[in-house]
């Protein structure tokens, strides 16, 4: 399943490649809900349909506790009703400032 969430974008990051030129990225503030605990961190908005994982956590949003084994992937369920809440949290909220 799809949502798609609009969010305000809360600043413009400059990201330097070798192979290209400068470029700058929209940045979103997300929450998201790993292993049943809510964090909220910085993402930077790119297309990833190319890539083998669809988001980035950066290091950061990692500083807050987060523990990475390197050795494994996708070990976390997803916990749609987890993610539905936070979802609708998120446009309650949205709506409550318009």
């Amino acid at each position: 399943m799809t949502k798609t969430i609009e969010l305000p974008v809360k600043r413009e990051a400059k990201i330097k490649s070798h192979h290209r030129d400068e470029t700058s990225r929209p940045i979103v503030l997300l929450s998201f809900y790993p292993n049943s605990h809510l964090y909220h961190g910085e993402f930077s908005l790119v297309d990833r349909a190319r890539f083998n994982y669809p988001v980035l956590i950066g290091r950061r949003i990692l500083q807050n506790g987060i523990l990475v084994d390197a050795s494994s992937t996708f070990t976390l369920a997803i916990v749609l009703k987890h993610c539905e809440q936070l979802f609708n949290d998120a446009q309650s909220e949205k709506e409550a400032k318009n």
